[in-house]
């Protein structure tokens, strides 16, 4: 194999590898969107059960006060 062939064949070789390189870069950068957007989710997700989690909450204290209120009127 000539020099030449030699060059070609290895200048061939590296642009594949840089090709593989490359697709890699792109598979951990979609990895990693769709890690943000999973984790996006679940703060989103925990932001409205947090949200929903307060308003039952009060939803049951001006009841019990409500209750309670009651109660003492009726005695």
């Amino acid at each position: 194999m000539s020099n030449v062939e030699q060059e070609a064949d290895n200048s061939k070789r590296n642009s594949e590898e840089s090709d593989v390189v490359l697709k890699n870069q792109q598979m951990v950068r979609v990895q990693q969107m769709d890690t943000v957007e999973w984790i996006q989710q679940k703060r989103k997700d925990k932001d409205s059960a947090d949200g929903f989690a307060v308003r039952t909450s009060r939803y049951f204290s001006q009841e019990e006060s409500a209750g309670s209120l009651f109660i003492q009127t009726q005695q």
